[in-house]
């Protein structure tokens, strides 16, 4: 027997029970999705305008501020239902479980039609995925439009939820000085942390991915390069100050003194709250899904990925160029990011011109010929360290560890650099404030 798919008389009964009982607008979460014919859509729509302008929702004042003349019976008709409220909450689940149905039918509608194009397969999953999760409500609400009187209420609940909060109001990245540029990474950003091979960028990745957890944010980490044990192993060189060597070679367990902090580096990272994805091979709608899956098993605050070039994507045509497909995986990344509200940061490798010319500080143009990045990007930032192309003179002048985090972009604030201390035989970048005079004055004009 074919399920119902709608009930204009289930719906009416709805309407009626939050006239008699207005608090189960809010208890029952209801939606304008739940209504299949458009009057009751429409009358839907008033009751929840008088609810968000903090008006009594009340037949009188519906009819009161009633633009379209046509719905007054219908307002009439719910209103002498004299519905109760227990029945009223049995009507809405019966009312959401259709609605589930008809979200159901038309994803299956469109999953059908992508499966007989010659798209990617894993394309296609990605996308079946998404469209269920949508449709049986465990991902975000879809619409078409929201209008203003919703955008309002959600900005005033949001300006009144930070109000109290102090410095950082975005996913703390553990640098003070980087977390004033933006006050953190705020949900919905794509980060795209950039730079050559020998920088360290995986390392700064961890200590912020650490850092975060500690704070009690839950992040998620891709490792596309490294295998789950070196990340481990960088993680707790990291937390223990112990040298990545040592860890590399095998701990003597006879030295008490180094089991202690290899104890106390395991406890510190059995407590923070951090996922680890090492699969090498992932493509962008895999790793979109292990994301949607995360957010919805384990509410994760922060996504990492190490790194961009390594992610494959399966879409498009066989002779599409690099840039090109790196473009379509940046428009994935800054889909998920808001799409899930939260940040994204990315690792990014750039090309070998940035080593062979005189001045080897990125730039922005250096990302642009690693694909469209920076159109998706929220923030750009890059990570160089003089030392690594100039040792010799760096060690003379004392700055061979100094880095510079260079926020090349910034569409929340200003532009700037960070001056890091590199630690890579614990594999730790520290804050090197104190040392901005002396690096500044060590380069000069440089």
């Amino acid at each position: 027997m074919p399920a119902k798919l709608n009930d204009g008389n289930l719906e009416k009964y709805v309407l009626g029970g939050i006239l008699e009982d207005p608090g189960l607008l809010g208890e029952l979460q209801l939606t304008e999705t739940l209504f299949s014919e458009q009057r009751n859509k429409k009358v839907f729509r008033h009751i929840a305008r008088l609810e968000a302008d903090g008006e009594e929702i009340t037949t009188f004042n519906l009819l009161l501020h009633l633009e379209e003349q046509a719905l007054e019976l219908r307002i009439k008709e719910v209103a002498e239902l004299g519905a109760i409220p227990s029945r009223t909450r049995k009507a809405a689940e019966k009312l959401r479980e259709m609605a589930t149905r008809r979200q159901l039918i038309s994803a299956a509608r469109e999953i059908v039609a992508r499966a007989k194009e010659d798209e990617a397969v894993a394309e296609v999953c990605g996308f079946a995925e998404e469209s269920v999760l949508e449709a049986t409500g465990e991902n975000m609400t879809s619409s078409d439009w929201y209008e203003m009187y919703e955008v309002i209420e959600e900005y005033d609940s949001y300006q009144r939820q930070i109000a109290d909060m102090e410095g950082v109001i975005g996913v703390p990245t553990g640098y003070d000085m980087l977390d004033d540029f933006s006050s953190g990474m705020m949900p919905g950003d794509l980060i795209y942390l950039g730079g050559r091979p020998g920088m360290g960028k995986t390392t700064l990745a961890l200590n912020i991915s650490l850092n975060a957890a500690q704070e009690g944010h839950k992040v998620l980490f891709f490792s596309l390069e490294m295998t789950r044990r070196r990340v481990m192993q960088k993680i707790l060189a990291h937390l223990g100050g112990i040298p990545t060597k040592t860890l590399r070679n095998g701990i003597d367990f006879e030295d008490q003194s180094l089991v202690d902090k290899y104890s106390q580096a395991i406890s510190q990272a059995n407590i923070r709250p951090l996922l680890l994805n090492d699969d090498p091979g992932a493509t962008l709608a895999e790793l979109c899904s292990v994301a949607r899956r995360a957010k919805r098993s384990h509410d994760i605050d922060l996504i990492v990925i190490d790194y961009l070039q390594l992610i494959r994507y399966t879409g498009g045509y066989a002779n599409m160029s690099d840039a090109k497909r790196l473009g379509e995986v940046s428009d994935g990344l800054r889909r998920v990011a808001k799409k899930l509200d939260i940040p994204v940061l990315c690792l990014a490798q750039l090309n070998r011109k940035v080593s062979s010319r005189d001045n080897k500080r990125p730039f922005l143009t250096d990302l642009r010929e690693s694909g469209e990045l920076e159109e998706d990007a929220t923030c750009v930032w890059f990570l160089y360290r003089h030392g690594y192309y100039y040792p010799e003179t760096a060690e003379q002048k004392g700055i061979a560890t100094l880095s510079e985090l260079i926020i090349a972009k910034n569409r929340l604030g200003p532009t700037g650099m960070v001056l890091l201390d590199f630690i890579g035989g614990t594999s730790t970048f520290k804050e090197a404030t104190h040392a901005f005079g002396k690096y500044k004055r060590a380069l000069g004009n440089s």
